[in-house]
Order: C-alpha cells, then structure tokens, then sequence
C-alpha cells in the first residue's frame, strides 16, 4: 500500500518504462529536493503536477514535470546520517577486513561520449563537493569505524579536477584515516 518511487540515470531516461512496469512515480536526475516534495504529495492526496522533477503516470498517460534545476552549491546538501546504517551488510574484505562505504565528491561529467548516460544525465556539467566537505564525511565515517570507502563519482579523476582531488588526497593523509580506497 506504499507508492513505489524509482530514481537514478536509468529512470531518469526511461521513466515511462518504469511507470509502465508499476512505478508511481519517477524522481529525474537529483532527488534531494524534488523527492521529500513528492512524499509531501503522497502522503496529503495533493497532485504530482506541481512537483519538478517528476514523471507520473495517470488515466491520461504520463506526465513529466518540468525539470528541477540542478543543485549549485553540493557542500548545501547535509550529510549521510552514517550513524543511522546498519553497517553489517557492508563488511566487506578486498584488502582487508572491515566496514564499507560509498563517498560521492561532485556529480557530472562535461564529455559528450555517445555511448555514456551520464554526460545528458547532468546536461554535461561537473559540480564538486569542496576538499573540506569531502574530508569532513570520511571524519564522520571513521567514528563509524568504516576502514574502506569508495569514491562513487560518475567521472572521478577528471583532469578538469586534479587540484581539488590533492586536496582531498592531502586531507586524507593529514587526518591518517588509513582507508583502503578506491
């Protein structure tokens, strides 16, 4: 009895397919914003029409809402409440034993490569988080006693990037996390 909402780059390109499939409603590109709004929706009975970033699916067909514009500023957004997880499906041994866990430090890429979503995804902007927030979450994870974080970024290791990614990088060794990471 609960409206099951998809996200992420495939729906964003497929939100009919998905409505189709079952969905109730699809969040295109970033759901910070748009998503507590839709929930809003839901949970009053108000229409879908008036929430950006959304497809939705009716007697008439499917409706897709403007688009929601991107968020500037990524430091804005708050932090994972890593205190909340459950960590014990995330213990996994690659190098060494331990605790898991996922870091995105910006979102985007600005390549126009034909056989890739992500450029389109996010109109082919890079937006990053700044090295003091970046460092600031894997602060957070360490008291979660996280021992291996991965960089989830769509296109880390842009050469657009490299004096941000030192930062990080002497941030990481300054506060010796000790991570294995990837």
């Amino acid at each position: 009895d609960l409206p099951v909402v998809m996200g992420g780059h495939h729906p964003t390109f497929q939100d009919a397919e998905w409505l189709e499939r079952g969905a109730d409603a699809v969040v295109r590109r970033e759901g910070e914003i748009t998503f507590p709004e839709l929930a809003a929706a839901f949970a009053s009975g108000a229409p879908l029409s008036p929430v950006a970033g959304v497809s939705w699916r009716d007697g008439e067909g499917v409706h897709r809402n403007p688009d929601r514009p991107f968020i500037k500023d990524l430091d804005s957004l708050p932090f994972p409440r890593w205190d909340l997880v459950d960590f014990s499906g995330y213990y996994l041994y690659f190098r060494k034993p331990g605790r898991s866990a996922c870091v995105e430090t910006g979102r985007g890429c600005e390549q126009h490569c034909s056989f890739c979503q992500v450029g389109p995804m996010w109109h082919n902007t890079h937006r990053f988080k700044s090295p003091e927030r970046v460092i600031e979450e894997m602060r957070l994870l360490k008291k979660n006693d996280v021992t291996q974080v991965f960089i989830v970024d769509d296109n880390y290791g842009s050469s657009l990037d490299t004096g941000r990614q030192a930062r990080i990088y002497e941030g990481m060794r300054r506060e010796n996390f000790n991570f294995d990471w990837g």
